[in-house]
């Protein structure tokens, strides 16, 4: 099957053909795609070739991506938090994808909108209907920012979007946190009071003086402070209570030792 459409009216069409009210927008979609089989899985199974879909000036119905976001802050998502009443505006939307043996791998996914952009690539598994994707979204920070320009700032980790297409796991991707936890706080901490706030103390990271700040500078040893343990306390474990130190003994012939004040 060879098939080139373009200026579609995305809702409608998605619609009628596929039942898919999710999209709406100005569509292109392109596919060179050949399968052979008895049946509808083994045809899909032996999906192989390329395809393209590209929206425009269009929007997500019933999601809210920057919400979504906010929430990756404290907890891990399943499935796409739909809302009837969310939208997520852009004005570009689409990924290229090769396909082999029924599996579509993208580079190039992308979301381009006025205030959430997202970058990012993975896998569809079109027979067991699953995804595996990892994102890289950006923010507006601002509406204006001091130089009169709007102000993108990221995530600062890769969203990983993994398991049934129509109600994946969305959650941090804590290996990018272990590579970088530096620019982990330092995104966190720019985004304060903004789309996205994180306490200090959740990365486990000292900020204090000789701590992960000083003067100014960013001191990478500080990171080996408590930095596992604050991923644990984003993935909701307690931390287990220090025994109690035993006082110091006294010496032979000595009363109790004052502390001095």
């Amino acid at each position: 099957m060879t098939l080139a459409l373009a200026g579609l009216d995305a809702y409608p069409f998605l619609r009628d053909v596929a039942e898919f009210q999710t999209i709406e927008g100005k569509a292109a979609l392109n596919a060179d795609l050949t399968a052979g089989g008895n049946s509808e899985q083994a045809l899909v199974s032996s999906l192989n070739g390329t395809a393209k879909f590209e929206f425009t000036d269009g929007a997500l119905r019933g999601l809210n991506v920057a919400n979504m976001l906010r929430t990756l802050t404290t907890g891990i998502l399943t499935g796409w938090q739909f809302n009837e009443e969310a939208k997520t505006v852009f004005k570009k939307f689409g990924a290229g994808f090769q396909i082999a043996g029924g599996q579509a791998q993208t580079e190039d996914l992308r979301l381009l909108g006025p205030l959430v952009s997202i970058g990012g690539k993975g896998t569809v598994d079109i027979p067991a209907q699953r995804l595996k994707f990892r994102v890289n979204p950006f923010m507006l920070a601002s509406v204006e920012s001091q130089s009169g320009k709007n102000s993108m700032l990221g995530f600062p980790v890769p969203i990983a979007v993994t398991g049934p297409w129509d109600n994946p796991a969305i959650y941090p991707d804590i290996v990018g946190v272990l590579e970088n936890p530096i620019a982990a706080y330092q995104q966190l901490d720019k985004l304060g009071g903004g789309l996205i706030s994180m306490p200090t103390n959740l990365l486990g990271l000292d900020t204090g003086e000789g701590g992960l700040v000083e003067k100014s500078v960013a001191v990478p040893t500080a990171i080996t402070k408590g930095v596992v343990g604050g991923i644990g306390q984003m993935l909701g474990v307690k931390k287990k209570e220090a025994p109690p130190t035993a006082p110091e003994a006294a010496p032979a012939g000595e009363g109790p030792r004052q502390r001095r004040p």
